[in-house]
Formats: structure tokens, sequence, C-alpha cells
């Protein structure tokens, strides 16, 4: 099976074991605007469907334990990108709803906002 295909497999596996829980995953949304998302949590978590834009958008994500956090962007097409620790800028090239994949053992925190044009 091709890398795309199962990393999509695997995805789908964790959406399906996600929505099947009684747990809810440990983010919470602190601003939601037009203007960015800031979210904090804690642990390797995936978040609900974040809707955003084709605008390039400015990300800023800690882990608080290590250096090496990184964070997947999904789409139901499958990997759509991934940044990791500091300040980083992310181009979806096509608007839609995405899932991010926030892989960090402690506790972190999120930012993503437009880029003024």
């Amino acid at each position: 099976m091709p890398v795309l295909q199962t990393q999509v497999a695997d995805l789908q596996t964790r959406v399906a074991a996600l929505e099947g829980s009684k747990a809810t995953p440990g983010v919470t949304v602190v601003a939601e605007s037009d203007a960015a998302f800031v979210l904090d949590g804690h642990g390797i978590t995936v978040t609900d469907p974040i809707a955003l834009d084709e605008t390039p958008y400015r990300t800023s994500f800690t882990c608080s334990n290590s250096v090496y956090g990184f964070v997947t962007v999904y789409s139901s097409a499958g990997i759509k990108g991934s940044f990791g620790t500091g300040h980083e800028v992310l181009d979806l090239l096509h608007g839609g709803t995405f899932t991010l994949e926030v892989t960090c053992t402690g506790a972190w925190s999120l930012s993503i906002e437009p880029v003024a044009p």
C-alpha cells in the first residue's frame, strides 16, 4: 500500500476511534474569530475540524517539554502540511475544513492567523 494511502487509513482509524469515544479531546479553543484560532491542550491530540480559507497563515506552536513537537494538518484528501515549534507560514493552497493532529507529550499552545495582505 503506498505511503499516503497508509497514512490516510491510519488517520481514518484514529478519527473513528475518537468519534466512538465518550472522552473529549484535551483541547481548549481559547479564541476563535475570523482573524485567528488559538488553542491550548495537553498531550497528543486531534482537534475538531477547523474551517480555513486559502490564504497563507502564520503559525505559532509551543510544546512545553520538547522542541520536537509538531502539528500535522489533514483534510479529507489526506495530509496538507505540517509545522513544528516556533513560528512558520502554512500555505494551504485551497480552503476547506481541516483537522490538526498535535504531537506533543506535554502542555502545548497553538495559534493560527491569516497573514495580512
